[in-house]
Order: C-alpha cells, then sequence, then structure tokens
C-alpha cells in the first residue's frame, strides 16, 4: 500500500540513506533535476542535509511516497517567505524510485503537493521541467499551464545543453 507523508526532519534522518540512494539512481539514470551523472554518495547526502535544514526552518515541504515503508518516491515545495511572494511555492525534484515508475506515484505525489500547498496558504505553484521529459507531460495533464522555454538552460550528461519549460498553476 502507498503512503505519502510530509517528512520531517526527524524522517529525513531515519530515512536518508534511501533518499540517497533514489536520488543518486534518479540522477545516474539521466533526470535533469540539478546534478550530472555520476552523483557522488556525498553529493547527495549534502543535498538531503541542506532540504532537512530547509524543512526544520519551515521553507521547504518534503512529501515522500513510501511502499511498505520503503522510500519510492519525493517531490518538493520551497515556500517562498518575502511578504511579496508568501501565496507561492516552487515545486522541486519530483522523482520516483526507477523500480516503482508507471504505477502513478508521480501523480499521486502531485495530488498531495497540491493539497499541503493549500494547507501551506499558497495559491501559485511554479515549476520547471527539462523539454520534452516525460514529466512535463504529467503537468499538462495536472493543470499546469506553459508559458514559456529558455534555450540551453542546464547542461546534460553529453554536455551538451537542454531547454526547460516553465510552467504554473493556480489553486
Amino acid at each position: 500500500m502507498l503512503t505519502i507523508t510530509q517528512f520531517s526532519s526527524a524522517q529525513i534522518t531515519a530515512h536518508i540513506h534511501e533518499l540517497i540512494d533514489m536520488l543518486k539512481l534518479t540522477v545516474d539514470n539521466g533526470a535533469s533535476i540539478g546534478w550530472l551523472a555520476p552523483l557522488s554518495e556525498s553529493d547527495a547526502q549534502d543535498y538531503w542535509l541542506t532540504v532537512q535544514s530547509q524543512v526544520e526552518d519551515g521553507n521547504k515541504i518534503l512529501l515522500v511516497a513510501q511502499q511498505e515503508d520503503r522510500v519510492v518516491g519525493a517531490v518538493q515545495i520551497a515556500l517562498e517567505p518575502r511578504k511579496n511572494g508568501n501565496h507561492r511555492g516552487e515545486v522541486q525534484k519530483l522523482m520516483v524510485h526507477m523500480d516503482y515508475r508507471r504505477q502513478g506515484i508521480a501523480r499521486q505525489l502531485m495530488e498531495k503537493l497540491n493539497t499541503s500547498a493549500r494547507e501551506a496558504n499558497r495559491r501559485l505553484l511554479v515549476l520547471d521541467v527539462r523539454k520534452s521529459d516525460p514529466a512535463e507531460t504529467l503537468y499538462q495533464q495536472m493543470g499546469y499551464i506553459h508559458v514559456g522555454d529558455i534555450p540551453e538552460y542546464a547542461r546534460n550528461n553529453d554536455l551538451g545543453f537542454d531547454a526547460t519549460a516553465l510552467y504554473y498553476k493556480q489553486l
């Protein structure tokens, strides 16, 4: 049975190795979520420790999907703290473990994300995704509106450049 939980700092600590492994596997299999393959263990750990600090500070929500107590997916909302933007959040790092893809987990994470964003008094969500990535179709299906593309936004594993697509959704 799949459960999706808003992780606390303590839960991040308890599942740090699973989170590290999922991030490494996701990046090493070509996902464009901030790193190039291969992602080192120490870089992945540093990243999750940064997320943990942001969760503790109340600037980030981390939602984690678990199946039989195994971490199988995650997504984050970066909460804009400045007064002129504290109605919005940025969707970040949607990932599903390679062994659990094509089971609707990403969609369930995004549905829970909408609920969590509303509970955090967020009315606007923004995100960027590598142009033509499979996740782009999911975002469109979930009501995100494409506002444009930025060419050569991020390096890829071939050391070329990929465009990114920008989206928003009003809740």
